[in-house]
C-alpha cells in the first residue's frame, strides 16, 4: 500500500507501490463495495467511515512509515458492535 486517497463521501482509494492499478472501498445506497464485491445489509445500516493515520519518523531518508485505521460502523438493533476496522502499517 502506497497511499488512501478520499474520493467522495465514504469513498477512499488505495494506491500500491508496485503497481498502477488502485481499488475503491465505498458505500453507497446502504452497499459497501470493494474491488469486485458488494455486500448489502437487510437489517442494519452502514454508517460514515472514517480513517485515521499516524505518520512515525523512520531513519531512512525519503521512507514515510505510518499506521492507518480504517472504520466502518454497522448500526442495528442488536446491542452489540459489528463494526469493521483495519488497520495496517504502510511503509512506502
Amino acid at each position: 500500500l502506497n497511499g488512501i486517497t478520499i474520493c467522495g463521501k465514504n469513498c477512499y482509494t488505495f494506491n500500491y507501490k508496485n503497481k498502477e492499478e488502485t481499488d475503491t472501498l465505498k458505500i453507497e445506497n446502504n452497499v459497501l463495495t470493494f474491488k469486485n464485491a458488494a455486500i448489502s445489509l437487510e437489517n442494519a445500516t452502514y454508517g460514515d467511515i472514517s480513517l485515521d493515520i499516524v505518520y512515525a519518523p523512520t531513519v531512512q531518508s525519503n521512507v514515510n512509515d505510518a499506521i492507518f485505521t480504517l472504520n466502518i460502523p454497522i448500526n442495528s438493533d442488536i446491542d452489540y458492535n459489528f463494526d469493521v476496522k483495519i488497520i495496517s502499517n504502510n511503509h512506502n
